[in-house]
């Protein structure tokens, strides 16, 4: 099965894609899967799909469960309602602040802690209602959290992942992206650097909410592209997955309300039940295989990627965005942790320079 790179570029208008992936009849887990003795990490697992994805992975067996979660008070209260849920499954709840660098590294390296390691999935996600710069970092919210974060925590997470999977079983590292990366402008595109330009400060509303939060799923998908080449997909299959819409939840809570109210309403009729968008998180982290490795999936299937990333100029910026990447995060070793996971990869396969 082809990658999402190998796919050609999306044809058809957007919003008749949107409606048809909206209105495609959810798949649930396979009725024989079976998850005990296995251990899965969920970062973004308190409220909102996340949490519907917390109760699928009970409800299939899952032996050890580590949310990871800013408000431990909260984190706590939803962990006291899973083990209710499922009182044969060990959910444990870590601190993990991903507007802290300090507190992601903390969390890898408990992470390393583990026996085994079968899936993270990495959901944590921010709208914010005004132009914000985290203090520690500098950088602006949406792109902190959904990107800068996520990122940091996923290279990271792969020499674990690789260290701690079952023999013959590769782990899975699963990012949630969205298919609203198809209709981003990426008008940071042109700035040289590159990502340092999402912390302008620019005019925040609703509608650059949303643009931001679409441009960084685009980067999203460019970090995934270019692990492709660097993660034996034998140790950890690494894959990004879009849930689809789903009906309302408090991710638009600092929005004004006539935004609010809008979106509720369009969720309302449109949005997928919180369930079957926890079946496609569930698909990407435990039943897709090595052929989404790479890849960008929506749906319950591999899918291309925006077509941006098919041009010359998108490869460009991809290499730029790796690049950028990479350098921000000395501080971390994240090279050194990149030559460490390739080193096993076929000779026959391309080498990504690190």
């Amino acid at each position: 099965m082809p990658s999402s790179i190998d796919l050609p570029p999306l044809q058809e208008l957007y919003i008749r894609r949107w409606i048809r992936g909206q209105f495609t009849k959810p798949i649930p887990p396979a009725k024989d899967l079976d998850l005990s003795g296995q251990t899965g990490i969920l970062v973004g697992g308190t409220d909102g799909i996340g949490l519907a994805c917390a109760r699928v992975l009970l409800d299939l067996k899952l032996s050890t469960l580590i949310l990871g979660a800013r408000n431990m008070e909260k984190g706590n209260a939803v962990a006291k309602t899973l083990t209710e849920r499922s009182e044969s499954s060990n959910v444990q709840v870590w601190e993990l602040e991903m507007l802290s660098y300090d507190s992601i590294q903390d969390f890898a390296k408990r992470c390393a802690t583990l026996e085994r390691i079968d899936f993270v999935i990495l959901g944590a996600s921010v709208l914010p209602s005004d132009f914000r710069l985290n203090p520690s970092t500098g950088h602006e919210l949406t792109i902190q959290v959904h990107y800068w974060s996520t990122a940091l925590l996923s290279l990271l997470l792969l020499p674990v992942l690789k260290e701690k999977h079952v023999h013959g079983k590769p782990a899975h590292l699963t990012i949630i992206s969205s298919d609203l990366a198809h209709v981003a402008e990426f008008k940071e595109g042109a700035s040289d650097p590159l990502l340092p330009a999402f912390d302008e400060p620019v005019s925040w509303s609703p509608s650059m909410a949303t643009e931001r939060y679409n441009s960084c799923k685009v980067l999203v998908m460019m970090l995934v592209l270019k692990l492709k080449d660097v993660v034996d997909p034998s140790d950890v299959v690494v894959n990004c997955v879009c849930p689809g819409m789903s009906k309302p939840t408090a991710n638009e809570r600092e929005q004004p309300w006539v935004f609010r109210s809008i979106t509720r309403l369009i969720r309302n009729v449109l949005g997928r039940p919180l369930e079957a968008c926890a079946w496609v998180y569930v698909n990407a982290a435990v039943e897709q295989g090595a052929e989404s490795h790479g890849s960008y999936l929506a749906s319950w299937q591999i899918s291309p990627f925006p077509k941006l990333m098919y041009t010359e100029e998108g490869k460009l910026l991809t290499g730029r965005v790796w690049t950028e990447t990479l350098e921000a995060f000395k501080f971390a070793g994240v090279k050194d942790l990149l030559s460490s996971i390739s080193a096993r990869k076929s000779a026959q396969q391309p080498t990504v320079k690190v």
